[in-house]
C-alpha cells in the first residue's frame, strides 16, 4: 500500500471512527433521552388519565357509599317513609349528571315491614319489596322496579356487598337504555345497620364519558391510551369497535399473558414491543376498597418518539459526512504535499539501489527545512559517500585483481621450483644414500688396511730387531755365518712375506685412492645439488627459506666431506709413496739376501760387505718400521675420517629424506596456494564485474 493511501486510510479511518463513535454516542444519548422522555410522558399521561378515571369512579362510589350511610342513618332514626328514600334518590340523580341511574334494593320487609302493602305498586315487585330504580329517560327522570336481583349470577351488585360487606365496582356490560344498547358499569355499597345487612345502594354510570375523554388523549401522532377493566374488557379505546371487547381476544399483542397478569394483579407494567414498535405502560386504578382494580394503558410509538432524535442524528450524519468529505479533500491535499517529495526521494533511492550514483537529489528537496529536507540531505551525503567508497572499492578491486594475477604466476613458478627442488633433493638423498654405503665400505677397507699396516709395522720392528742382532752377531765373527745363513733364509722368507704384504698394502692404498676419488665426486655432486637447491629456494622466496637453510647445511657437509677426502688422499698418497719405497727396499733386501745366500760360502770374504749390508738393511728396516708406524697412525686417522664421513653421509641422507618430505609438503602447499591465487583472481574478476554495475 502506498504511503499516500496509508496516510489517507489512517486519518480517514481514525476520523471516521471518531465521527461514527460521536454520532453513535449522540444517537444513543438522544435515543435514550427520547425514550426516557417518552416513558415519562407515557407515565404522566397514564397517571393523569388514571387519576381522572379514579376520580370519576371514586365519585360514583362515594355517592353510593354516602347514600348507603344516609339510608343507614334514616333507618336508625326510624325514618322509614319510602317516599323519603325515593326523594333522596331522585334528588341525587338530578344533582349528578354523570350518573345514568341510581337505585336501592332492600331485603324483604327490612325497611318498614310493610312490603305486602306495596305489592305490585310502582318501584316495587309483586311482593312489595322496596326496589326503586331511578333513571334518565327522554330528558326526564323516571322510576321503575329493579329486575334480575334474585340470584347471584344475575345480581352481583347485590350479592357481593351482601357477602363481603364492602362496596363493589362491576365490570362493564351492555345495558339497553331508551332502546339503545349502552356500555355501562355499576357501583354498589351495602346498607348495614348494627351489623345487619339491610340492602344496597347502586349507581349505574355510562362509560361513554370515558370514551370521550380517552379520545382527547393525543400522544405524538399515533400514540393512544386505553381504559381496561379488571376482567380485561376495553372500557375506552380509540378504535370504537374494540370497546366492550376483551383484551384476551387480541392476537396481535406481544406478551399478552404478561399484560393480562399485570391487569388482574393491579400492578404497574412497562414493556417495549419491538414488533409493534410501541412502548407500553400499564398503570392500575385503585377504587376505594375494591380489590378488583382497573388499568389505564398508554401506547407510545417509539418511531415517533425517536423521530426528532432520528432527524437530529440524520442532520449530524449529514454534517459528519460533509465534514468527512471536506476532511478527505484536505487530507488528500496534505498527503500529496507530503508524499510528492517522498516519491521524488524514493525515485532517487531507486536509482541508488540500481547502482546509479551520478544523479543528485533535487535541489528543491534539499532546501526544505523539514524532515523531508533532512532526508534529502542525508541521501546526498549517502550518494557522495557511496561514490567515494565505490571508487575506492573499484581501485582496490583492480589492485586485488593485479595482485591475484601476479600471485597466481608466482605461485605457478614457485610450484614448479618446488617440484624441481623436490626432485633435486630426491637426487641429493639418493646420492647421500650412495655416499653412506660407500663411506661404510671405505671405513671397512680402512680398518682392514690399518690391520695390515699394523702387521707391517710389527714385521718391520721384528726385522729391525733381527738386523740389529745380525749386526751384533756379524761382529761376533764367522762362527755365526751358518747361523746367519739360516737367519738369512729366515730373512729371505720374511722379506718375501714383507714384500707380499707391502704389495698388498700398495694395492689397498690404490683402492683407497679410488674410493676417495669417488667420495670427492659425490661431495662435488652433493655440493652442486645443494647449490641448485639454494638457487631454487631463493626463487621461492619466503616459502623456500627452509630449503635454503637445509641446502646450506648440505653444502657445508659436502665441503667437509671433500676436505676430509682431500686430507685422506694426501695421506694415502704419502702412504703409497712410502709403500713403494718399502716395496723397493724389500725387493732389494730380498735380492741381497739371495745373493748373500748364494755367496754364503764366501762369507768370509765379503763378511765386511755383509756386515755393511746388514747395517744398511738394519737402517732401512728401522726406517721401514718408522714408516709403518706412521702408516698405522695415518691409517687410524683415515679410518676416523672415513667413519666421520660415513656419519656425515648418514646425517646428510636423513636430512635429504626430511628435505624431500618437506619439499613434497611444500609442493602440495604451493598447489593449494596456486588454487587460492586462482580463486582470488576469479573473485577479483567478479568484484570488478559487480563494481562495474555502479555508475559514479
Amino acid at each position: 500500500m502506498r504511503l499516500r493511501a496509508k496516510i489517507l486510510l489512517m486519518i480517514m479511518s481514525t476520523v471516521t471512527i471518531i465521527v461514527v463513535s460521536m454520532i453513535s454516542l449522540i444517537a444513543m444519548e438522544t435515543r435514550t433521552k427520547a425514550i426516557a422522555e417518552s416513558e415519562h410522558l407515557a407515565m404522566s399521561i397514564a397517571a393523569e388519565k388514571a387519576a381522572q378515571t379514579e376520580k370519576t369512579l371514586d365519585n360514583s362510589l362515594n355517592i353510593s357509599k354516602t347514600m348507603a350511610q344516609t339510608f343507614e342513618g334514616m333507618k336508625k332514626a326510624n325514618i322509614v317513609s319510602r317516599d323519603a328514600y325515593n326523594a333522596v334518590l331522585q334528588d341525587v340523580l338530578k344533582q349528578n349528571s354523570q350518573i345514568f341511574s341510581i337505585y336501592t334494593v332492600w331485603e324483604p320487609n327490612q325497611l318498614d315491614g310493610r312490603d305486602r302493602e306495596y305489592a305490585g305498586k310502582v318501584a316495587h315487585d309483586q311482593t312489595g319489596r322496596f326496589i326503586p330504580y331511578w333513571t334518565r329517560q327522554g330528558g326526564h327522570i323516571a322510576v321503575e322496579a329493579c329486575t334480575s336481583y334474585e340470584n347471584e349470577k344475575d345480581a352481583p351488585d347485590f350479592f357481593i356487598p351482601k357477602h363481603t360487606g364492602k362496596e363493589v365496582l362491576l365490570d362493564p356490560y351492555v345495558y339497553p337504555i331508551d332502546g339503545k344498547d349502552t356500555f355501562i358499569t355499576t357501583v354498589s355499597a351495602p346498607i348495614i345497620l348494627d351489623g345487619k345487612f339491610l340492602g344496597i345502594v347502586g349507581i349505574d354510570m355510562s362509560l361513554e364519558s370515558f370514551q370521550q375523554q380517552n379520545k382527547a388523549v393525543k400522544i405524538y401522532e399515533t400514540g393512544f391510551g386505553a381504559l381496561i377493566s379488571h376482567n380485561g374488557t376495553y372500557v375506552a379505546h380509540p378504535k370504537q369497535e374494540l370497546v366492550g371487547k376483551n383484551v384476551r381476544d387480541r392476537k396481535d399483542i406481544k406478551n399478552l399473558d404478561l399484560i393480562i397478569s399485570a391487569i388482574e394483579q393491579g400492578r404497574v407494567y412497562e414493556e417495549f414491543d419491538k414488533e409493534a414498535n410501541i412502548f407500553r405502560t400499564i398503570l392500575p386504578i385503585k377504587i376505594g376498597q375494591e380489590k378488583n382494580s382497573w388499568s389505564y394503558v398508554i401506547n407510545v410509538p417509539t418511531d415517533e418518539v425517536l423521530a426528532e432524535s432520528n432527524e437530529m442524528v440524520y442532520t449530524i450524519v449529514v454534517v459528519g459526512v460533509v465534514g468527512l468529505l471536506i476532511l478527505t479533500l484536505v487530507t488528500i491535499w496534505i498527503a500529496r504535499s507530503l508524499t510528492r517529495p517522498i516519491v521524488q526521494a524514493v525515485q532517487h533511492g531507486e536509482k541508488l539501489a540500481a547502482g546509479d550514483f551520478q544523479a543528485d537529489v533535487p535541489e528543491e528537496l534539499v532546501r526544505r527545512p523539514d524532515e523531508i529536507g533532512d532526508m534529502a540531505r542525508a541521501f546526498n551525503h549517502i550518494t557522495l559517500n557511496m561514490r567515494g567508497i565505490i571508487t575506492e572499492i573499484k581501485q582496490g578491486a583492480d589492485a586485488v585483481s593485479q595482485s591475484a594475477g601476479q600471485m597466481y604466476v608466482i605461485a605457478e613458478e614457485t610450484t614448479q621450483a618446488s617440484q624441481q627442488i623436490a626432485e633435486s633433493i630426491q637426487q641429493v638423498a639418493s646420492g647421500a644414500e650412495t655416499q653412506t654405503r660407500a663411506s661404510g665400505e671405505n671405513a671397512l677397507a680402512m680398518q682392514e688396511m690399518a690391520l695390515g699396516i699394523q702387521r707391517v709395522a710389527d714385521a718391520s720392528s721384528m726385522i729391525a730387531s733381527t738386523s740389529v742382532e745380525m749386526s751384533e752377531q756379524a761382529r761376533s765373527g764367522y762362527e755365526s755365518v751358518v747361523q746367519a745363513v739360516k737367519q738369512m733364509d729366515s730373512i729371505k722368507s720374511g722379506a718375501h712375506r714383507t714384500y707380499a704384504v707391502m704389495a698388498e698394502l700398495q694395492k689397498d692404498s690404490m683402492k683407497i685412492g679410488d674410493i676417495l676419488q669417488l667420495i670427492a665426486r659425490i661431495s662435488s655432486q652433493t655440493n652442486l645439488l645443494s647449490l641448485n637447491a639454494a638457487i631454487e629456494a631463493a626463487r621461492a622466496g619466503e616459502a623456500g627459506k627452509g630449503f635454503a637453510v637445509v641446502a646450506n647445511e648440505i653444502r657445508k657437509l659436502a665441503d667437509q666431506t671433500a676436505s676430509s677426502a682431500e686430507q685422506i688422499q694426501c695421506l694415502i698418497a704419502a702412504i703409497q709413496e712410502r709403500t713403494k719405497e718399502a716395496v723397493h727396499a724389500t725387493g732389494t733386501g730380498i735380492t741381497e739376501t739371495e745373493q748373500g745366500t748364494q755367496t754364503v760360502e764366501e762369507v768370509g770374504r765379503i763378511f765386511d760387505h755383509i756386515q755393511a749390508s746388514i747395517e744398511s738393511v738394519s737402517l732401512q728396516m728401522q726406517e721401514m718400521s718408522a714408516v709403518a708406524q706412521e702408516m698405522s697412525a695415518g691409517s687410524e686417522q683415515i679410518t676416523a675420517s672415513v667413519e666421520e664421513m660415513a656419519n656425515i653421509a648418514a646425517t646428510s641422507c636423513d636430512m635429504s629424506q626430511n628435505i624431500a618430505s618437506a619439499s613434497e609438503e611444500q609442493f602440495a602447499s604451493m598447489e593449494d596456494i596456486t588454487e587460492t591465487a586462482e580463486a582470488l583472481n576469479r573473485l577479483a574478476g567478479e568484484l570488478n564485474s559487480s563494481i562495474g554495475k555502479f555508475a559514479v
